[in-house]
């Protein structure tokens, strides 16, 4: 699977962004088998205030029994405080800056404030 995605700078609060989900600025996993991995990439320069990927280390398979049952979503707080917040990378860089994620791993993009963001995914499944 193939996915183009543009991520658009505005003013919107987080309760906003949530409701009219124009963004994933929460923390989630995603849950697509047991042989799958992403290869993204960035087609505009991204940093922080442009929608850049964050990621929790090792939270791939390292999740309490209590997070795996009900929601794959959790809290920024949840998530710092069972991982970490020293395990907690954001992912930034020039157009064409790529990078390979489990995506079973907690992870979300920040909030483009400053810039939009447009990403290639590429979902490979086995």
């Amino acid at each position: 699977m193939t996915i183009i995605n543009w991520s658009f700078a505005s003013d919107f609060s987080d309760e906003e962004r949530r409701r009219l989900r124009q963004h994933t600025i929460d923390y989630h996993y995603d849950v697509g088998g047991y042989n799958f991995v992403y290869a993204s990439f960035y087609i505009t320069d991204t940093d922080r205030y442009s929608g850049a990927h964050v990621m929790m280390k090792r939270s791939h398979n390292r999740k309490p029994l209590r997070m795996l049952l009900g929601s794959a979503s959790a809290s920024e707080a949840c998530v710092r405080k069972q991982f970490g917040i020293e395990n907690e990378i954001t992912i930034e860089g020039p157009a064409g800056t790529g990078f390979v994620q489990d995506t079973s791993c907690y992870h979300r993009a920040t909030p483009p404030t400053h810039g939009d963001r447009l990403m290639l995914a590429v979902r490979f499944i086995n």
